[in-house]
């Protein structure tokens, strides 16, 4: 597997180092080039360089409309990038609709098992395309 840049996107410090922690144990392929706790620091990071993926906590603010729009906004501004949402909550088949319709190109939940085999999926699939 190639190299990817990626941000991760998650409110809960706790959530966010615990990821940063599997990526960098797990998925040595992986250059977490920033992580953003809020909207603001996620464009800060995009304006010093684009990621190849960006994880992307659907319920950012304790809001899913949040993380929805955000998810919409990434895809209208940069059609490659890979957006892999993650989420602790059960995701009902509106949201999923609505996350998948605003450009997410899959989802993990963070309450259970991490999916370590879903990034990887995620990335290999779409960078062939590219």
């Amino acid at each position: 597997m190639e190299e990817f840049k990626v941000i991760i996107v998650e409110d809960v410090q706790l959530e966010l180092k615990g990821t940063e922690h599997i990526f960098k144990s797990e998925i040595p392929e992986a250059t977490i080039i920033g992580t953003a706790q809020n909207e603001s620091e996620l464009w800060k990071l995009m304006r010093q360089g684009v990621p190849d993926m960006i994880l992307l906590d659907l319920g950012l603010g304790g809001s899913t409309t949040v993380g929805v729009d955000i998810c919409r906004q990434l895809r209208d501004r940069y059609s490659n990038l890979k957006i892999l949402i993650f989420t602790g909550e059960i995701l009902n088949e509106r949201l999923w609709i609505e996350a998948l319709s605003a450009g997410a190109d899959g989802g993990i939940g963070t309450t259970y098992n991490f999916q370590i085999d879903n990034i990887k999926g995620v990335y290999n699939s779409f960078k062939d395309g590219d």
